[in-house]
């Protein structure tokens, strides 16, 4: 089995590449994907939009026959509405691995007392919120061969990757011909072309996506001005 991110529909890396794998498995009609380092998911984030566009998708999933397994280095990241709408439905708490690992697996109503102790229990001693409750079953599991395991590193770290080229990106402020279009009104064939006629470098690749300072924008507007101002032929 080949092991490249763009083969696996059912892995997806941080939110854009969650809400595009989504579709792709409900049109495959795969029935599970698996979110790797959910961190989109934290609290202090949770009141964004793109975050309240995730929580939407969680809610209706259940119309998609969709399972939905987010991987996180601590559960209590989640935004507490996935709770109040009862969307977890099981926890597996990993730990202690080595050439075995060991699981824990609790359901919904003693996620909600974990999160409780999580709450109650010091800085330093969180990570015991796991051993306050009981939990529903337990079992063992062998780990990974050592190239099986080199080559599942190598995708995360190529998900990752990606993930921060897109958030330097957004920090940058630079923007795509979509996002061009959509500000200035017109198409994106219109945007192209005069960018084109502009001699409007891209700022930065991605791939095949090209990005673009927002300068650009004062420059477009500018033809659209000339265009009302002096007509089509401008």
């Amino acid at each position: 089995m080949k092991l490249d991110l763009k083969d696996h529909p059912q892995l997806a890396m941080g939110g854009e590449d969650f809400t595009k794998k989504f579709r792709e498995c409900h049109e495959l009609k795969l029935p599970a994907i698996i979110y790797d380092e959910g961190g989109d998911f934290s609290k202090r984030g949770s009141l964004t939009k793109f975050n309240a566009m995730i929580n939407r998708m969680f809610e209706t999933y259940r119309g998609f026959k969709i399972m939905v397994i987010i991987c996180l280095p601590n559960f209590n990241m989640l935004d507490s509405a996935l709770f109040d709408n009862k969307i977890p439905r099981m926890l597996l708490n990993l730990r202690n691995r080595d050439k075995y690992g060991n699981y824990w697996g609790f359901s919904l109503s003693q996620m909600n007392w974990i999160r409780y102790w999580f709450d109650k229990l010091p800085k330093g001693a969180k990570h015991k919120c796991y051993s306050k409750c009981m939990a529903n079953f337990h079992g063992q599991f062998k780990n990974l061969s050592p190239e099986r395991e080199k080559a599942l590193d190598r995708i995360s770290t190529e998900g990752k990757k990606e993930l921060l080229q897109k958030q330097e990106i957004t920090l940058s402020g630079l923007i795509t011909y979509s996002q061009i279009a959509t500000k200035v009104g017109r198409s994106i064939k219109w945007t192209r072309e005069n960018m084109c006629k502009l001699k409007v470098k891209e700022a930065r690749k991605i791939g095949s996506i090209k990005y673009f300072k927002k300068e650009v924008l004062e420059q477009i507007n500018n033809v659209l001005d000339n265009k009302r101002k002096y007509g089509p032929g401008s």
